[in-house]
């Protein structure tokens, strides 16, 4: 049986990308163990791919905190986009439908 639901989550945007086709915060690396936190910030156009908060507020706590680690850390090691003195990205909230398949029905 395949059933229909509703996600919502707050997304963060690139500040300098487009409204009309924004770029999302993501983490770029290893996932399939929870246990295990690893890889690198980077931006996409993909949403589901997009790091996702619960509450507006801890996407604003999470810009924030990012943007003063960068004024610790070397330019060149920091996302554009989350840097100190750069435009600011966007805290949005998103919604989108998904489909979800019982296990039982995959076979």
């Amino acid at each position: 049986m395949t059933q229909r639901t509703s996600n919502s989550g707050w997304l963060i945007e690139h500040g300098d990308s487009e409204v009309s086709a924004p770029e999302y915060l993501m983490i770029d690396g290893n996932h399939s163990d929870p246990q295990i936190i690893g890889g690198s910030f980077r931006w996409t156009s993909q949403h589901i791919h997009a790091l996702r908060f619960s509450r507006r507020q801890d996407a604003v706590l999470f810009v924030c905190a990012m943007r003063e680690l960068s004024k610790y850390i070397p330019c060149g090691k920091t996302l554009d986009g989350l840097r100190c003195g750069e435009l600011g990205p966007r805290v949005c909230e998103h919604s989108w439908d998904m489909q979800i398949v019982r296990e039982e029905d995959r076979e």
